[in-house]
């Protein structure tokens, strides 16, 4: 991650996002259905935990929520009913 490296190094640690995960959805009982604000929300703590700036939450979240939405589209059918 170019704006946040150390977050990035905090990231690669076994089980840290999971841990993460579970405190912000603890944290935000009422809103389990809302899950954009616990991926930023994860994402702030994250970029807090490793000493980046946790301003970059949204733009981080602008940009995985971007890539999620990308489709590629098979030129062929994959299953053999689809015709």
């Amino acid at each position: 991650m170019e704006y946040a490296p150390q977050t990035a190094v905090l990231c690669e640690q076994p089980g840290i996002q999971a841990k993460v995960r579970a405190d912000v959805v603890a944290r935000f009982p009422g809103q389990l259905h809302d899950l954009g604000l616990l991926r930023r929300e994860s994402i702030r703590v994250l970029l807090s935990q490793a000493g980046d700036d946790p301003a970059l939450a949204e733009s981080a979240f602008e940009i995985f929520h971007a890539q999620r939405q990308r489709v590629e589209f098979l030129q062929t059918p994959c299953l053999p009913w689809s015709g």
